[in-house]
C-alpha cells in the first residue's frame, strides 16, 4: 500500500513540475514574442549573456544586435534593451514608477542581508529605501560636508603625489616607460581613500598591487560578470554569498575592506560630543566618511561600512577607465593632442591655470579639454545595462509594448554610436564634435549641445537613479587630464595596439604601455 502511495506522490509531483515548467516557458518565451531579437535569447539567456559576459565582448554584441533589430531588442526571456535616450533618461523621472531590478542585487550586494544604495532592488520597499539612502548621502558626495581640506584640495594633494610618482619613473633619464593602465588605477584607487577617510592606500607610494587588489579584480571580472548577467535563483544567493569577499581576506578587495574597516573603528572611536557628530579637533576632519556617519544616523554600522567599500570599488574603477581612455585616444590622435596641450600650455601661461593644480572652476571654461573627457565618455561607458523592472501596467517604448515585471536595461555603448544622434563619424573620437555644437545657434539657442550633454550624462544615470558620485569622478578625471599633459608628453609605446579593452560591468583595460617624457614647465 505505501508502494502505490509513493508511486502516486510521483506520479503527481512530475505533473506539478511538467506544469510548472510550461507555466515558465509561455510566460518567459511568449510575453515577449512581439520583441525582436535573436532566437535563442526568447527561450534563454543563458548561453548569450554567459559565453559573452564571461569573454568580456558582450557590450560589442550589444552594439551589432542594435544595428540588426533597432532601438529595442531582448537578451533573455525577461531581459530587453535600448538605446532610446529619452526613454532612459523617464525610467529615473522623479515620479517614475519603475524600480530597479534584483540584477543589481546580485551585482553589487557585498555580504548576505546588508545592502548599499547601490544593491537595494526587487521591490517597492527597497526602492523607497533606496531613495531614502540616496537622498542622505547626497551632500557627502557633493562634498557639502567637506571643511577643511575641501573636497577638492584632497584632490589636489594626490595629483601632486601622481605627478611625484611619474617624475621618479622618469629621473635622469628624462624618459619613461610605464604602464598607464596601472598607475591609472593606483591613483584612482589613492585618491578614493583619501577622500573617504583621508588617507591614501599607498599604492603609488610603494608603487605596489596593495594587497594585489588590481591582479585579483582582474582574475575575478570575468566569473563576476557572467554570473551576473544571468538570472540567480533566491535559493542560490546565500550559496554564493560565501565566496564574497570579507576583511578577513590576505588579498584582493579584502584586504582594502580591512583598511576600511580599521578607518571606520577609529573614526567611530573619536566621537565625542554629545550629539554623536564627528569632534573636527580629532584628525581626519569634514572627509566623506565624517560626512556619511553625520548623516546616516540610525543606519547599522555593518551598512556604513558596506556604503564605504561600493564607493572604493565604484569610484575607483570609473575615474581610472575613463582616465585611461581619454589617454588611448589621444596618443593616436596627434591633432587632438595638440590641441588640448594647446590649451593648457596658453591657459597657463595667461594665468587662467592655477598652480600647482588647475582648479575644477578653471576646467570648465577649458572647451577642449571638455569635449575630450566627453567624448571619451560617450564612446566607452560602462559596460553594464542597469536594468530596471517594467512596472506591473506596463510600458510603450520604442513602440513596442513592454509587460510588467520584464527588465529593461540600457544600452549604452550602442547610444553613444547612434549615427542618426551623432553623425555618420560617430564610431570616430573627434572631440572637435563638442565645439561645433556648442557654436551653432541654429537649431535654437544651443539645442543640440544641450541634446548631447544630456545624452552622456546618461553614462551615470540620470533621475533618482543617477551615480552619486558623478561630480566627483567628473572633476577627478578633468583635472588630472590636464595636469599630467601640463607636466609631461605621452606617446604609446605599439600604436597599432595602444591597450587591451574587456567590458565586465566594470571596464578590464590592461596592456596600456606609454613613454613618458617631462615637459618643461614654467
Amino acid at each position: 500500500m505505501s508502494s502505490d502511495w509513493q508511486t502516486l506522490a510521483g506520479f503527481l509531483l512530475s505533473i506539478l513540475f511538467i506544469l510548472w515548467i510550461s507555466r515558465e516557458f509561455y510566460i518567459w518565451r511568449f510575453r515577449l514574442r512581439h520583441i525582436p531579437g535573436p532566437f535563442r535569447d526568447s527561450v534563454s539567456c543563458y548561453w548569450t549573456l554567459f559565453s559573452r559576459g564571461y569573454s568580456g565582448q558582450l557590450y560589442l554584441w550589444q552594439r551589432q544586435q542594435s544595428q540588426k533589430y533597432g532601438r529595442v531588442f531582448r537578451t533573455g526571456p525577461n531581459h530587453v534593451i535600448t538605446d532610446d535616450p529619452d526613454v532612459l533618461r523617464r525610467l529615473g523621472a522623479l515620479r517614475s514608477p519603475y524600480i530597479k531590478a534584483e540584477w543589481y542585487m546580485d551585482i553589487t550586494r557585498l555580504a548576505r542581508g546588508t545592502d548599499t544604495t547601490l544593491s537595494l532592488s526587487g521591490s517597492p520597499h527597497a526602492d523607497k529605501l533606496h531613495r531614502e539612502r540616496h537622498a542622505l548621502l547626497a551632500p557627502t558626495y557633493a562634498g557639502r560636508d567637506n571643511t577643511s581640506p575641501s573636497l577638492e584640495d584632497v584632490v589636489d594633494t594626490q595629483i601632486q603625489s601622481l605627478i611625484s610618482y611619474l617624475d621618479q619613473k622618469i629621473q635622469n633619464a628624462n624618459m619613461a616607460t610605464c604602464d598607464f593602465s596601472a598607475v591609472a588605477q593606483y591613483f584612482a584607487l589613492d585618491i578614493i581613500s583619501s577622500v573617504l577617510w583621508s588617507e591614501p592606500f599607498g599604492f603609488l607610494r610603494d608603487d605596489v598591487d596593495v594587497g594585489r587588489y588590481v591582479q585579483t579584480m582582474q582574475d575575478f571580472l570575468p566569473i563576476r560578470a557572467a554570473l551576473s548577467s544571468l538570472p540567480i535563483m533566491p535559493w542560490l544567493r546565500p550559496i554564493l554569498s560565501r565566496l564574497l569577499p570579507t576583511p578577513r581576506d590576505e588579498a584582493g578587495l579584502g584586504k582594502l575592506m580591512a583598511a576600511a574597516e580599521r578607518a571606520l573603528h577609529a573614526r567611530s572611536a573619536r566621537l565625542s560630543d554629545a550629539d554623536g557628530k564627528h569632534d573636527p579637533a580629532g584628525g581626519g576632519n569634514g572627509d566623506m566618511l565624517s560626512g556619511m556617519m553625520n548623516n546616516m544616523k540610525g543606519i547599522r554600522d555593518r551598512e556604513l561600512f558596506h556604503e564605504v567599500i561600493m564607493a572604493i570599488v565604484a569610484g575607483s574603477d570609473n575615474t581610472a577607465s575613463a582616465l585611461r581612455m581619454a589617454m588611448a585616444f589621444l596618443v593616436v590622435n596627434p591633432p587632438a593632442y595638440r590641441r588640448l596641450c594647446e590649451e593648457i600650455s596658453q591657459g597657463v601661461a595667461s594665468g587662467k591655470i592655477s598652480s600647482p593644480v588647475v582648479r575644477e572652476s578653471e576646467t570648465r571654461a577649458m572647451p577642449y579639454l571638455q569635449a575630450v573627457v566627453r567624448e571619451t565618455l560617450r564612446l566607452y561607458p560602462l559596460p553594464a545595462e542597469f536594468y530596471k523592472q517594467v512596472p506591473p501596467e506596463g510600458d510603450e517604448v520604442a513602440g513596442y509594448h513592454i509587460p510588467g515585471g520584464t527588465w529593461l536595461g540600457a544600452n549604452l555603448n550602442s547610444l553613444g554610436r547612434r549615427t542618426d544622434l551623432w553623425g555618420e563619424d560617430a564610431d570616430l573620437f573627434r572631440p572637435e564634435r563638442w565645439i561645433e555644437a556648442a557654436a551653432d545657434e541654429t537649431d535654437g539657442q544651443g539645442q543640440r549641445f544641450r541634446n548631447m550633454m544630456n545624452m552622456v550624462d546618461l553614462v551615470f544615470g540620470s533621475g533618482r537613479f543617477q551615480c552619486l558620485g558623478k561630480s566627483l569622478a567628473y572633476m577627478e578625471v578633468t583635472k588630472t587630464l590636464a595636469e599630467l599633459l601640463r607636466h609631461f608628453d605621452f606617446a604609446a609605446v605599439e600604436p597599432t595596439k595602444p591597450l587591451k579593452v574587456e567590458g565586465y560591468l566594470l571596464w578590464l583595460i590592461t596592456g596600456q604601455l606609454l613613454s613618458v617624457t617631462r615637459k618643461r614647465v614654467a
